[in-house]
């Protein structure tokens, strides 16, 4: 389990380590923490992709065309995402609810990328930094992992003002222009990585 401390100085959800508004929060002030839980049933999987994409529409905005593949897929490692609420105001321990799905991919040896989805109930609440983080820190705590990466749409203006916004530990390093058709419109994907030298620097300045 990786613990993210990151407190709301706002109503609202403006949180002080990255300046960004996250959406409300019911828990503000207390630290979010996330559990990765490698699962491989595949009738568990159809059934939580299906639940983050109910309200996503067009789905390809979110994820790209790849989107619209059915999960599970063979090429992808899928973990639950819990969140430890154990620390919250009137929660006890072992108080946690399953909030969404993270997916791996081997793209080459020694390389990971990831995605990962929230239930809709779970979004806007800012639990979206606190899963890319824990995510670089499983992917980072494999030894033979040299570098992460992963990729975010321009139709996705979340995703790239919050989740790769200013204080974003990922090189944003490069775009593949106009490569996705939505609704007559032409979007671009951008790229995102980060290597294990780079992460742990980021460890030692106490940021990652």
């Amino acid at each position: 389990m990786d613990i993210s401390e990151r407190r709301s100085d706002a109503l609202g959800g403006l949180y002080a380590e990255t300046g960004l508004f996250e959406g409300p929060s019911a828990n503000w002030g207390v630290r979010h923490a996330i559990q990765l839980v490698p699962t491989a049933n595949p009738d568990e999987t159809r059934g939580w992709w299906r639940r983050i994409c109910e309200d996503l529409s067009p789905m390809e905005a979110h994820f790209g065309h790849e989107g619209r593949v059915p999960r599970p897929r063979v090429q992808d490692t899928y973990l639950a995402v819990w969140l430890d609420e154990s620390l919250a105001p009137g929660k006890g321990c072992g108080d946690g609810r399953l909030i969404g799905l993270a997916w791996l991919q081997r793209p080459y040896p020694g390389i990971r990328a990831y995605g990962f989805g929230l239930f809709p109930e779970c979004r806007k609440l800012g639990h979206g930094v606190d899963v890319k983080e824990s995510i670089l820190a499983l992917c980072f705590g494999d030894p033979n992992i040299h570098r992460v990466e992963t990729e975010v749409y321009s139709s996705n203006p979340w995703s790239l003002r919050v989740l790769h916004g200013v204080d974003d530990p990922m090189t944003r390093e490069g775009v593949q222009r106009e490569v996705m058709l939505l609704n007559g419109r032409y979007y671009d994907r951008v790229l995102f990585g980060i290597t294990r030298e780079e992460w742990a620097l980021l460890r030692q300045q106490g940021r990652g």
